[in-house]
């Protein structure tokens, strides 16, 4: 039988940033949706906003599997208090409310640059930060490609997410949950991702010499196949 993925981007990117992932779904046998969540350009641009986006294309759909990156990751495991997807997989996921990251020099550098948004309601796109702390795998060139493509972001999402003030409730998260960490993250790091993992009570996968956007990464290849295996051995996914 033939499953449906709903995969959900995180801040800065679009459904650009899934494109590799998609082709090795959709050769496994997946039918694929990519969405790319309203931005500070419009008038849904808050988290609930996007929520409600999200779970309305998931609706749609009718059952999907979740699939989510950064903050992305973290609405997908939102989406599962009420959803109840067939699987959800949260990669370096944001932060939850009452999981703070432990303080590092990256983390600090970020919530400076953040300050502008929170205080003014300024839209938020650190580029220089971003090469240092997201896409610190890449080499010049690439990083220049993918800054080409990213967006801001909005403040009001600034204002919930950096503090982490989005709940997720254990209790009423029944699917299957994977979340993956990245060795050379220094945005959402491993120490992050791993407590989430330990939280809610989640298979955990991490990947060394990967940054925040791993799904760019030269590791992308090896993600995608172990998440199709994960879902497989799962017994959630067939081929058609």
């Amino acid at each position: 039988m033939q499953k449906d993925v709903l995969f959900i981007h995180g801040w800065w990117a679009g459904s650009w940033v899934w494109s590799e992932v998609v082709e090795r779904f959709e050769a496994a046998g997946f039918r694929t949706h990519a969405l790319t969540l309203p931005g500070p350009e419009s008038d849904r641009s808050t988290f609930s906003d996007n929520l409600d986006y999200a779970t309305g294309v998931a609706r749609s759909i009718g059952d999907p599997i979740l699939v989510g990156h950064s903050a992305g990751g973290l609405m997908a495991m939102k989406m599962s208090e009420t959803a109840r997807p067939p699987a959800c997989i949260a990669i370096t996921p944001a932060a939850p409310a009452g999981m703070l990251p432990r303080a590092s020099a990256g983390l600090v550098r970020f919530l400076v640059a953040a300050l502008p948004s929170i205080v003014f309601g300024r839209d938020f796109f650190p580029r220089a930060l971003l090469r240092k702390i997201a896409l610190n795998s890449l080499d010049n060139a690439k990083q220049d490609g993918v800054l080409g493509k990213m967006r801001p972001v909005s403040a009001s999402q600034v204002r919930m997410l950096v503090p982490s003030l989005i709940s997720v409730n254990r209790q009423r998260m029944l699917s299957p949950l994977l979340i993956v960490g990245a060795s050379e993250d220094r945005l959402t790091p491993v120490t992050q991702t791993r407590a989430i993992a330990r939280r809610y009570g989640a298979e955990y996968r991490e990947y060394p010499n990967a940054a925040h956007y791993i799904l760019l990464d030269a590791v992308c290849p090896d993600l995608a196949s172990d998440l199709i295996a994960w879902l497989n051995q799962k017994t959630l996914v067939g081929k058609a």
